[in-house]
């Protein structure tokens, strides 16, 4: 019953007012008790203005570690009077019982290129239970043996049909040896450290990135992709932070609490990282003067914290 109580009180106050003053999200679940295996699912909403672009949870697999993601649907667009309202529904479910809290999920709103902003839903709790076994029921005894039918006495199609059968096992497992192969090495020579100080490097791999005019031939999500993988490999190495696989968001928290970047670099890494979400997520084209103004960006950033030995 208390846990019924908590569920409504969610649903009175999953509405979250954020810093634009008219945006909200909620996430709610159509049901917050399930037996192992059985669904949910999640009703997210973003009520907002018009000319502003908003972005859902970026959530993978999984919402905690117990609670997997199994499906999301597309994008549902309405218009209530002045205000935009966005749907998506999630499928979600789990295989261990226990009672799960699901903590906020944040959506992101780019007001423009330099602006953007955080919207958190009411963290909610999910209770799994085990399946109920009646014990006052007795066992049921298993079915008899089942005759097997008779097949055909000729042999020479079963053995064509096996040799053929091995002849693809055999090609599908040299190629997924190589590919696991081609994949290790990778793996090998991105975590292997550079022999360079990290803003040697950095630079270097600007330049290279430079060369290549991507964003000129059109490749604007490419461009952006490898630019702040170059930033956040050169926090890692400079900094010792985490960067690869975090978010933006992520990123601007940790750097913010190392407190190891001004002001000014700050920005500069807060408007690349931005930037490139808008164009990677978002689908925003960005003008000539802020491809490169995100090139100098990097070059600043990595100019003005790079490690200087006396």
């Amino acid at each position: 019953m208390k846990t019924h109580y908590i569920y409504i009180l969610f649903l009175l106050t999953s509405f979250v007012q954020p810093a634009f003053g008219y945006e909200s999200v909620k996430v709610v679940p159509d049901t917050s008790d399930i037996r192992i295996g059985e669904q949910i699912t999640l009703d997210l909403t973003i009520e907002g203005q018009e000319g502003i672009e908003y972005l859902f949870p970026s959530c993978k697999d999984t919402l905690v570690k117990q609670i997997e993601i199994l499906s999301k649907s597309a994008t549902d667009t309405t218009q209530q009077d002045e205000l935009f309202v966005y749907h998506q529904k999630w499928v979600i479910t789990s295989f261990d019982s226990g009672a799960y809290k699901v903590p906020a999920l944040s959506f992101l709103i780019f007001k423009d290129s330099s602006t953007i902003d955080t919207l958190t839903s009411v963290p909610f709790e999910i209770n799994v239970a085990t399946v109920a076994i009646d014990s006052t029921q007795s066992f049921k005894d298993i079915h008899d043996i089942l005759e097997a039918p008779e097949y055909p006495t000729d042999w020479t199609w079963y053995i064509v049909g096996a040799v053929v059968l091995l002849l693809i096992a055999a090609i599908l497992y040299f190629a997924i040896r190589k590919s696991k192969n081609q994949d290790r090495n990778i793996t090998i020579e991105k975590k292997k450290k550079p022999d360079v100080p990290a803003h040697i490097y950095a630079l270097q791999k600007l330049n290279e990135l430079n060369d290549k005019k991507l964003w000129q031939e059109d490749k604007q999500k490419l461009y952006h992709s490898e630019l702040t993988e170059i930033i956040r490999t050169y926090l890692e190495l400079r900094f010792e932070v985490s960067a690869l696989e975090k978010t933006s968001g992520e990123v601007f928290e940790i750097m913010e609490n190392k407190a190891v970047l001004d002001r000014e670099n700050f920005e500069k890494l807060k408007g690349m990282l931005t930037l490139a979400d808008m164009v990677k997520f978002a689908k925003k084209h960005p003008l000539p003067a802020e491809n490169e103004q995100a090139m100098q960006q990097a070059i600043q950033l990595v100019e003005n914290t790079k490690l200087v030995v006396e």
